[in-house]
């Protein structure tokens, strides 16, 4: 939102946070306001801003991000806020006769459509349990899909994840 305001290129020297880090982590909860205003006082000035478009190189990143039209909104939420483009995010379509559940040649089908649009594919969200249908992702043989494009996989369990562990 506010990217305009900072330096493009890193303003510090290899190390300088080195100074500034305690010896160990704290012992007391920290505010999330004095977190924040360590990251903005000693994180932010050595970063260089690669998708700036104040940085003379701009490169728009190609990276993109698959999920199933039953992923959680939060994702794509996640990768907007990482930089990622709200286009390169794939929603892949289920069926019901799938039980809503990401059919892995679906995946392979959106991962190759993608390489063919010039996006390189880096994640996968897979879920168990979604919010909206309950539906289970088959994890196995999508992390087969992924592993065959080095693809990283992430499992959203926060809804019907805990069941999966129970007796």
């Amino acid at each position: 939102e506010n990217i305009k305001r900072y330096q493009v290129l890193s303003e510090v020297e290899p190390n300088y946070l080195r100074k500034h880090l305690p010896e160990s982590a704290p012992y007391f909860l920290e505010s999330i306001e004095t977190i924040l205003q360590d990251v903005q006082e000693y994180i932010l000035p050595g970063i260089t801003h690669w998708q700036s478009p104040n940085y003379f190189a701009y490169l728009p990143s190609s990276g993109s991000i698959a999920g199933s039209d039953q992923t959680h909104s939060a994702i794509q939420k996640a990768a907007k806020i990482a930089g990622i483009n709200p286009m390169n995010f794939r929603a892949v379509k289920t069926t019901k006769s799938a039980s809503f559940g990401l059919c892995p040649k679906s995946l392979r089908d959106a991962v190759q459509a993608n390489g063919q649009a010039g996006l390189v594919p880096f994640f996968l969200c897979a879920t168990v349990g979604t919010t909206s249908t309950n539906a289970i992702d088959p994890i196995q043989p999508l992390c087969e899909v992924a592993k065959d494009y080095s693809i990283w996989v992430h499992v959203d369990a926060a809804y019907a994840g805990s069941a999966c562990i129970c007796p």
